[in-house]
């Protein structure tokens, strides 16, 4: 009894919802719980006439997913570029390290004479005081950016 109670009431409060929107709409509203509003086909809005390619119910604007990620056309990857490694040859490092050869902070200066060959030489502050250190390093570039190498060197202070 109590579950028909509530479902009873749950029906009555869908019906005066449904009243009320009806109401609201300018409809005269029905009393009756079993019945359902019925609509003609005739009554219902027309979609807004559009230009010929156009979509009736989009947004003014740009079309969805209009992207010059998606749109635009993709050139094919680039070869490497290993005169990159030529055509800079020097290059100016910050230094902010726990036991690098020129301390806890520093500058160093790589200058390459050939994309495999690299002198770094550099200065800074440890914890005992100044460093300075000079590195050759044997660099083999694997694309315009990257390159793996070994190094090893000397470096000092007090």
């Amino acid at each position: 009894m109590l579950h028909h109670a509530s479902t009873r009431h749950a029906l009555s409060a869908l019906t005066l919802t449904l009243l009320v929107a009806s109401a609201a709409a300018g409809q005269t509203p029905s009393t009756s719980e079993s019945s359902s509003p019925v609509v003609d086909a005739a009554q219902l809005p027309s979609p807004p006439s559009a230009p010929y390619g156009a979509q009736p119910w989009s947004a003014p604007g740009p079309a969805p997913y209009a992207s010059p990620f998606f749109d635009s056309p993709v050139a094919p990857p680039a070869e490497p570029d290993f005169d990159r490694w030529e055509k800079r040859p020097v290059a100016f490092e910050g230094v902010l390290s726990l036991g690098s050869p020129v301390g806890i902070l520093g500058f160093a200066i790589d200058y390459a004479p050939t994309p495999i060959f690299v002198l770094n030489a550099g200065i800074g502050v440890g914890s005992g005081g100044p460093q300075v250190a000079v590195t050759p390093r044997f660099r083999i570039p694997l694309g315009n950016v990257v390159g793996i190498g070994v190094e090893g060197g000397a470096s000092g202070g007090p």
